[in-house]
């Protein structure tokens, strides 16, 4: 039997990030609490409206901290009304389609390296859950890269 110790890891990642939400959707954020969830666009099963789609056509980072609503939490995604040039509107995410998280506030972050940029399959066949890769190094996915030092206190 082989084991895939890299499967077992990302899954552990994606299960923190899930805890963490599901943690806000019951208890909100601490006043100077935010994260920055970065998530591909183009992957399957992404609900965006086509403004936002054709606005960023592969990757988004959004920022949960005093203007969402609503945030829900199951087993495989998350979903949450927020807003995008002030036009609110519900999003819907695979956790599988994440590509990074971060919390500032205790400088946390996990990144993730999306599977559709190795070609390789969306859905593990042994185990039928999404699979990603952990990142390793910097690399140019074609996203924004925001600068956290712009949204801190001074």
């Amino acid at each position: 039997m082989t084991i895939d110790y890299q499967l077992l890891i990302d899954e552990a990642m994606l299960g923190i990030v899930r805890k963490i939400l599901i943690n806000t959707q019951n208890n909100g954020l601490d006043a100077d609490q935010c994260f920055y969830i970065s998530f591909r666009t183009d992957y399957p099963e992404v609900v965006l409206s086509k403004h936002v789609k054709n606005r960023y056509p592969k990757e988004i980072t959004i920022i949960l901290q005093y203007q969402y609503r609503d945030l829900q939490v199951f087993e495989d995604r998350f979903s949450v009304n927020i807003a995008f040039s002030g036009i609110p509107e519900t999003i819907q995410v695979p956790f599988a389609a994440l590509t990074g998280f971060v919390d500032p506030s205790v400088n946390f972050s996990l990144q993730f390296k999306h599977p559709l940029e190795n070609n390789k399959p969306l859905i593990n066949d042994d185990k039928d859950k999404p699979k990603t890769t952990k990142q390793k190094s910097q690399k140019d996915t074609g996203g924004v890269v925001i600068a956290l030092d712009q949204f801190r206190k001074k």
